[in-house]
């Protein structure tokens, strides 16, 4: 004892009182007790019994409440279900205000049981993996742990529930079918008359029958649920392939989602649909779509005559850089610079390029001409090796009257693969390296130029690391970087520049990390093929309005430096070696 004081009375909090639990059959037991004060600080809101197996039961356990009649003296109530048979159990009456639980003495009894819990109504009587089923009935507990819902052998997770209401989440099972739904309480089981049916998503059709790959599907069809992962496969799983044939789904509702075609050409197969849950492991459903899909094939050789020169520096060949004006595609290289018309399949060789002889240039067009400058300069042939100089000068050549015309040197260092882009007005050329004197330059800055005035002006740059080189396209009067290279760590960040706010954003990386590159552009995605090391040319296209990047057919039968990869007419033609198109 450390202390006393004066307490006035009535107290200012309720109290509760217990008696003994009388009248205990098979069927249940009476609870009994009574409310000494109601107290006069607080508000009751309401009162009642708590029990369970524990010594001390809170209302977290089993309980009964009124919410009503809020006055001194006794009140009782017969509670037959949610009781075990010879099971001990502790009860204590309570009563509960808007801030605080007031708990009364602590009674005990060996319990005979109670009633076996009834089941009157399922709703709804399906549903997947996920879905949130409603059982109403009695003599169910309102301690959600107390009540037990099994789905032929599964076990389901309870939301909450009273007497007569469980809500309850279908478990995450392999199943596909009707199965008896169980519901326990106490020791006791009972099964519902009716069946509960478990469906698992399926595809009742397809947008269309074949296609090429990297096109869109959508499918229709039911239980879509976002809740579970899905998995689509044209054809079975493939072991340690899975790549080939699956297809990333995006859930557009729970009748409906898109996918795109996988990189699995030539094949007439069926598609299978699993769902699973990345939290329950492999527990996973299937379903076959009965119908065949056909996936075509989208490349075709064009041409195995590509007359560039073949004394251009570095084992892999890489150097050459091109640019287009309508169908027309200039790929310039050394001092040879060759138009290829897309539209009639036929190379012609046009004026000598007069600056010096270099690769790993820039080059874009602006006002049907074409530009072209930077990279670094090589010995003239025969091929004796670099100079280790990198230029900064920029030159326009002019397609109709075939001559060349230098502009004044740009305010910036010359570099190696610098990026390139036009915009409205302007064009815009920086990142690249440069390495003389064995001193590697990682230049970190884009510059704007105005064609018309010759004039250039630095614009801010997100990358606070040094970048290499990236490959760049433009939709919509964006411009998107690709496969940002830090330090010649290779990347596949994408960022995306705004010129009219003159703002960066990062948009989703490439699938892939890039080991070489070439990018081009319809009026409403980007293209980029990245050359994989073991994997041939992958072209991947990017959607701006979904961010989100889609794989095209895969090009094995190639392993030629590239060269130029450029869009027209619904048709990109990819240049490595031989002349290549995929058909969209």
């Amino acid at each position: 004892m450390f202390g006393c004081y004066e307490r006035e009375y009535p107290q200012p909090f309720p109290i509760a009182i217990t008696y003994e639990v009388v009248n205990i059959s098979s069927e249940g037991a009476e609870f009994r007790g009574s409310i000494e004060s109601l107290g006069t600080d607080q508000k009751v809101i309401k009162y009642g019994f708590v029990w369970g197996e524990e010594t001390k039961p809170t209302i977290n356990s089993s309980f009964i409440t009124f919410s009503d009649n809020f006055k001194l003296g006794t009140f009782s109530k017969v509670i037959n279900y949610d009781l075990a048979k010879d099971q001990v159990y502790y009860v204590r009456g309570f009563i509960q205000t808007e801030n605080l639980i007031v708990y009364g003495n602590v009674e005990s009894f060996i319990s005979q049981g109670s009633n076996a819990p009834e089941i009157t109504e399922i709703s709804p009587e399906k549903g997947t993996d996920g879905s949130e089923i409603t059982i109403k009935g009695n003599y169910f507990s309102n301690n959600p742990a107390r009540n037990f819902v099994t789905i032929g052998d599964q076990t389901a997770n309870i939301i909450s529930s009273t007497e007569t209401e469980i809500k309850f989440v279908s478990p995450i099972s392999p199943l596909i079918g009707d199965f008896d739904l169980t519901v326990e309480v106490a020791g006791k089981k009972t099964t519902a008359l009716q069946k509960f049916s478990i469906r698992g998503p399926r595809i009742n059709s397809l947008s269309k029958s074949n296609g090429r790959v990297g096109d869109l599907l959508i499918a229709t069809g039911e239980y879509f649920a976002d809740e579970n992962s899905l998995s689509l496969f044209f054809g079975s799983i493939i072991p340690y392939q899975q790549y080939e044939n699956y297809s990333q789904t995006y859930i557009l509702s729970t009748t409906e989602l898109e996918c795109y075609v996988p990189d699995y050409v030539g094949r007439d197969v069926n598609l299978e649909l699993y769902s699973y849950s990345p939290l329950f492991g492999p527990l996973q459903k299937k379903h076959v779509f009965p119908q065949n899909f056909t996936i075509l094939n989208s490349w075709n050789n064009i041409s195995n005559q590509v007359p560039l020169e073949r004394n251009y520096p570095g084992l892999s060949g890489w150097g050459y850089k091109s640019t287009q004006i309508n169908n027309l595609v200039y790929v310039i290289g050394g001092k040879t610079m060759y138009e290829y018309n897309i539209n009639t399949n036929v190379w012609t060789r046009k004026a000598d390029f007069p600056g010096e002889y270099r690769y790993f240039g820039t080059a874009f067009s602006y006002q049907n001409k074409v530009y072209y400058g930077f990279g670094e300069a090589y010995y003239d042939p025969p091929f004796v090796g670099r100079k280790s100089i990198f230029p900064n000068d920029l030159w326009i050549y002019d397609p109709t009257n075939n001559t060349w015309t230098k502009q004044l040197d740009s305010p910036f260092p010359g570099r190696r693969n610098a990026i390139s882009f036009v915009i409205n007005d302007h064009a815009y050329v920086g990142l690249g390296f440069s390495d003389a004197s064995n001193n590697v330059v990682h230049h970190i800055d884009i510059w704007s130029f105005n064609p018309t005035t010759g004039n250039w002006s630095s614009i801010p740059v997100p990358f606070t690391k040094s970048v290499s080189r990236a490959t760049s396209f433009v939709v919509n009067n964006k411009a998107y970087l690709v496969g940002v290279e830090e330090s010649r760590s290779r990347y596949s960040d994408v960022w995306e520049f705004d010129p009219a706010s003159s703002s960066w954003s990062v948009k989703s990386p490439l699938p892939e990390e890039m080991l070489n590159e070439g990018a081009t552009a319809s009026s409403q995605s980007g293209y980029v093929i990245a050359t994989i090391n073991g994997y041939g040319n992958r072209p991947y296209e990017y959607d701006p309005n979904k961010d989100r990047w889609i794989k095209r057919q895969s090009l094995y039968s190639t392993s030629a430096p590239f060269q130029f990869a450029h869009y027209h007419n619904n048709k990109l033609v990819y240049c490595a070696g031989t002349l290549w198109q995929l058909d969209f």
